[in-house]
């Protein structure tokens, strides 16, 4: 699954995954923009867990990889420290 959303260089983000099942589940995250160098990430989450990853300074898109139909993670938005403002959204 790609979400439709490029990631902002400048923002740190949450990306927040849960397992709504009774086994544990691998999500492999893929970083869709080599020019920044980041390692691809292999999650896993135990039955009913949840698990999330940070990330910064990353401009571009990421792909999940799960067994679920649609592995669709919570992501928190955090801009600039003087904004004091956030966003939520699911991908």
């Amino acid at each position: 699954y790609t979400p439709s959303y490029e990631f902002n260089y400048f923002s740190k983000y949450e990306i927040v995954f849960n397992n709504p099942t009774k086994k544990n589940l691998k999500i492999d995250i893929k970083f869709r923009n080599k020019k920044f160098e980041f390692d691809d990430i292999n999650l896993n989450i135990k039955p009913m867990g949840t698990s999330y990853i940070s990330l910064k300074k990353y401009k571009g898109q990421i792909s999940f990889n799960s067994r679920l139909p649609i592995c669709r993670p919570v992501i928190f938005k955090n801009t600039k420290k003087e904004d004091n403002d956030f966003d939520v959204f699911h991908s």
